[in-house]
């Protein structure tokens, strides 16, 4: 009887558990919280969203993007049929998938039922430092034999739910290559700070990279103390990682008025006698026109009418087009995802092994695999827990 000795009880390490589960086997859970799934539970604001609609490659990112076809490009729907066929009942909101009670304790906590259900054992509060390589198999800690080993620690981001990043220092003592570790899904910090923090707009955030148009999206922006927020920043925040690790210049322009149907200026104007701040209250956060009026050095008091043609294509300029340059990113104890990880190159994108040491599996965060926010990272998550543990469990 094979032990199968799963380091990690996030939702990848649950999922591989369930899923590898068989009568020629053992499973066993090592998880260094006192609970299992702890970041799942914060997941989405607590609502666990695990899938979108729009699920294509296009969402997720790696060193080698060459290779995202390999390791997940045919088994995009894998976790949503796991869940499903768990009987969790779940409904859609803007493409973006979540279970119907709009709980992921719903979502953890059938998972940890199926865990029990199947004589799995968790042992909890066990930190893994040392892992070696005995024969065919494995001593963990100098003291839990195995014979095969999936490393489902997760990667460097919220750390106070456990990910520790001990999991990269494992796999390189085994002679894995750990690409750079950044933060994903992050709010960007800029160079120069506004008054506008709590503003929430509706824009449409476009990212350069040393000058070049790179990439754009059209969401709800969050204004901070530091920069900017929000599901359009975050899912330009792995370019943005990525790019400042290579000393890149970064620069965000920002439309603020992406719905206004006729021309901005004529818009302004049809209001003739009131002052511009007056007129601009009328369509934008007060706090944000204070920005943009002191950004184009036009005196608020002033009345539309007696704009200068130069003052009102300033104006219209930083409504439309409001550039910031971005310093860096929120700090990756923070961040949503990981960034980088376990080089691709070393990995079968069968079944997740590592082609350096035999039975020995890296499956989830670990990996130089990060998706956009939206679902996309649980997904990839669900899908390496399935291919890995579809294999393992014919191991005889």
């Amino acid at each position: 009887m094979k032990h199968i000795v799963i380091v990690g009880g996030g939702i990848s390490g649950l999922i591989c558990a369930i899923n590898c589960k068989n009568d020629n086997n053992k499973v066993t859970i090592l998880e260094h919280n006192s609970e299992v799934g702890k970041k799942l539970l914060i997941t989405g604001n607590g609502r666990c969203n695990f899938y979108n609609d729009d699920m294509t490659l296009d969402h997720f990112h790696s060193s080698t993007p060459e290779l995202l076809e390999k390791f997940i490009g045919n088994h995009l729907s894998l976790g949503l049929d796991f869940i499903k066929n768990l009987g969790i009942e779940y409904k859609v909101k803007d493409g973006y998938y979540y279970p119907y009670t709009n709980n992921s304790r719903t979502i953890r906590d059938t998972l940890l039922y199926e865990v029990n259900n199947r004589d799995i054992n968790i042992l909890y509060d066990v930190e893994v430092n040392d892992i070696k390589k005995d024969n065919d198999g494995f001593i963990i800690n100098d003291d839990i034999k195995c014979d095969i080993v999936v490393m489902a620690t997760g990667g460097l981001s919220y750390k106070k739910t456990g990910s520790t990043g001990k999991g990269y220092d494992i796999l390189s003592s085994f002679g894995h290559t750990v690409t750079p570790l950044l933060p994903g899904l992050v709010s960007l910090e800029t160079d120069n700070k506004y008054d506008w923090k709590g503003v929430r707009t509706d824009a449409i955030v476009k990212l350069f990279i040393n000058g070049d148009y790179v990439k754009e999206e059209k969401g709800e922006l969050q204004l901070t103390s530091s920069g900017i927020s929000g599901i359009c920043v975050f899912n330009l925040s792995s370019y943005v990682s990525t790019a400042l690790n290579e000393n890149c210049n970064v620069n965000i322009e920002i439309d603020f008025l992406p719905r206004l149907n006729e021309t901005l200026e004529d818009n302004i104007r049809k209001y003739s006698n009131l002052t511009i701040k007056e007129r601009l209250n009328r369509l934008l956060n007060e706090k944000l026109v204070d920005v943009i009026l002191s950004s184009s050095e036009v005196d608020k008091n002033k009345l539309v009418e007696d704009l200068t043609t130069k003052e009102m294509s300033r104006i219209i300029k930083h409504i439309k087009s409001f550039s910031v340059n971005i310093s860096t990113l929120s700090d990756i104890d923070i961040a949503q995802v990981t960034i980088g990880g376990i080089n691709l190159n070393e990995i079968l994108s069968s079944n997740y092994e590592s082609k350096i040491v035999q039975n020995l599996y890296i499956i989830g965060e670990l990996l130089d695999i990060d998706g956009d926010c939206g679902g996309y990272n649980i997904t990839f998550n669900m899908i390496s827990a399935l291919k890995s543990s579809e294999y393992i469990k014919r191991l005889q």
